[in-house]
């Protein structure tokens, strides 16, 4: 299951920095990509843990590493991080000061809250969140910095400070628990159209309520980050071994020794490079066929393709795929 089970914790971080800048990623080694795909692929450093509690193969492994690798998270002192602690709406409400869209105030609020000192740790980011209009406290009039955040919450937060122009309306539910007349409709088209959160396969739900860990948060903060850098997210799985042979929308035959893949609307032949999200595997592959249409899936994989990032009988992964060309 893509998310993990949540400790009910909720102990106040406050030793969590983060900060941000684009680097370029290597690939991993694939050795053998055949015929019209051979193409040279650098090799990677071998994949290290990213924290002592977030090893290759976790869920949020390479969002969690890949912001650590660029000082943009701090663990706790015993070498920790932590993943599946539940986050608050004062940890929540410092990182997204700290990593999205740093730029000046948009307001000047005259709200305070009377659950909020001048003297708590957590008051100068609950201050600028006021100004930068991202926060608005509870019908009671309170902040509740302990209380946990939940994913609507969480993409409201987010994408007010980052600024970018939302949808005036909706037209069709984003997922099938959103209503078009939701207050956070806006808010999950995006959230759809970028992969910030992936429908869930049962019934294409987002399950807005659901609160989030701090892996769950990294991985929010990554996707936002990165889905401004030519990078998408969804799942992948692979075409069953009966299909060898058998057509693609493309003409030619499907072969499964081949780095080939289906996806719904991108062009024939676009090349993209997938990556494993729990490892940080990665391999090219080249769209020949339409599809998958299960729920909640982005890209059917030739059997080689998927091979070359988990073993297959993993079944299905969640990735994150970079148009090339």
């Amino acid at each position: 299951m893509y998310h993990q089970a949540m400790n009910k914790s909720k102990t106040i971080v406050i030793g969590l920095v983060f900060a941000y800048s684009f680097t370029a990623q290597t690939l991993t080694p694939a050795s053998g990509i055949p015929r019209a795909l051979a193409q040279a692929v650098p090799e990677t450093e071998p994949a290290v843990a990213a924290f002592s509690d977030v090893n290759v193969g976790d869920n949020h492994y390479l969002a969690i590493k890949f912001l650590k690798d660029r000082n943009l998270i701090q663990g706790y002192q015993d070498g920790t991080f932590q993943p599946l602690q539940e986050i608050n709406r004062a940890e929540a409400l410092k990182i997204i000061l700290g990593t999205v869209n740093k730029t000046g105030i948009k307001t000047t609020p005259t709200k305070t809250f009377t659950d909020v000192s001048k003297t708590d740790w957590f008051a100068p980011y609950v201050q600028k969140g006021l100004e930068n209009g991202i926060i608005s406290g509870y019908p009671d009039g309170l902040f509740h910095p302990e209380q946990t955040i939940n994913k609507v919450e969480s993409l409201k937060m987010v994408l007010l400070q980052e600024n970018h122009e939302l949808p005036v309306s909706i037209t069709d539910p984003p997922y099938s628990d959103v209503p078009v007349d939701a207050w956070y409709a806006p808010y999950a088209q995006v959230s759809k159209d970028r992969g910030l959160f992936l429908e869930d396969r049962k019934a294409g739900a987002l399950n807005s309520d659901e609160t989030l860990n701090r892996g769950d948060f990294a991985e929010l903060i990554y996707r936002l980050l990165e889905s401004t850098n030519n990078q998408h997210f969804g799942r992948a799985t692979y075409y069953a071994d009966s299909l060898a042979g058998n057509g693609t929308s493309s003409g030619a035959p499907y072969d499964p020794t081949v780095y080939t893949c289906a996806n719904k609307t991108l062009p024939m032949d676009t090349m993209l490079k997938v990556t494993n999200l729990v490892n940080g595997q990665s391999v090219i592959v080249k769209v020949n066929d339409r599809g998958p249409y299960a729920t909640g899936v982005e890209l059917d994989l030739s059997k080689s393709a998927f091979s070359a990032l988990a073993p297959p009988s993993t079944g299905i992964l969640v990735t994150q795929f970079e148009i090339l060309k």
